[in-house]
């Protein structure tokens, strides 16, 4: 571990998949996302537990529009690491932002007044 500042301090890369996932997260960030997928994947091949990893490729999934893929991405990730709030803050947004859109999609298809009765 080198100390940058007083406060501040950088781990090492040390494995393989640790880099494969450092670099994903640089090319999501460069709005890459196959590329970036395929940089996950790699880190998941050398390290299957890699719960990051997982949930990044979750986050690739989602901007690619593969919704199931990418919740099966976020709950594996939870499963293999149950204190990473990452994948679960993911499903939570993308479960709300569904339901806002097909309750929004509902009313317009049928339409319900103030008091909850159909129009």
């Amino acid at each position: 571990m080198q100390q940058l500042s007083a406060k501040h301090w950088r781990l090492g890369l040390d494995s393989e998949a640790e880099q494969q996932r450092c670099y994903g997260i640089e090319l999501f960030q460069d709005n890459k996302i196959a590329e970036a997928a395929n940089s996950f994947k790699q880190a998941l091949l050398i390290d299957p537990t890699d719960a990051e990893a997982l949930c990044f490729l979750g986050y690739c999934y989602q901007k690619q529009g593969l919704l199931q893929d990418a919740i099966n991405a976020f709950e594996d990730s939870s499963v293999l690491d149950p204190l990473l709030s990452r994948p679960v803050r993911a499903l939570a947004r993308l479960y709300r932002n569904l339901g806002t859109h097909y309750f929004e999609r509902a009313t317009f298809l049928n339409p319900i007044d103030n008091s909850g009765k159909p129009k």
